[in-house]
């Protein structure tokens, strides 16, 4: 992950959403992080008194920075669309005020990334360096 957000070239982040039974399924999706002005005006726009524009606002920036999710049968244009509370968490995630869930399809990654901070902990290593010796073969 970086510190920074690039210029327009494609640098998306991974969303997960968990399932919340009996409010929303989940849901997967590859977003482009808002820039910090682009969050303060999505902020100014959502915290007007008409609640339909404010509305309006956040679906606006959510389709916007979408780029691609698994709903089937609703394009990320229609963010309008979104059940309340998945248009308020993915907007939470692209805004940068979320985190992502943790993606149980992803949990073998997580158990790698521990186990090779544990090494690194356990040898007095960098992470990185763990790594480099694990992967050398020796």
């Amino acid at each position: 992950m970086l510190a920074y957000i690039p210029e327009d070239d494609g640098y998306t982040l991974g969303g997960y959403i968990a399932e919340v039974k009996g409010l929303h399924p989940a849901v997967r999706f590859t977003f482009r992080p808002m820039l910090h002005r682009e969050r303060l005006a999505a902020q100014a726009g959502i915290t007007v008194p008409d609640p339909a524009k404010g509305s309006a606002v956040m679906a606006a920036a959510v389709a916007r920075h979408i780029r691609q999710w698994d709903i089937e049968g609703l394009e990320p244009r229609r963010a309008d669309r979104l059940l309340s509370q998945l248009l308020e968490k993915m907007y939470g995630m692209v805004a940068g005020y979320l985190a992502s869930d943790p993606d149980p399809e992803n949990a073998q990654h997580s158990r790698d990334m521990a186990d090779e901070y544990l090494d690194s902990l356990t040898n007095g290593e960098l992470v990185g360096s763990a790594r480099d010796l694990r992967d050398s073969g020796n």
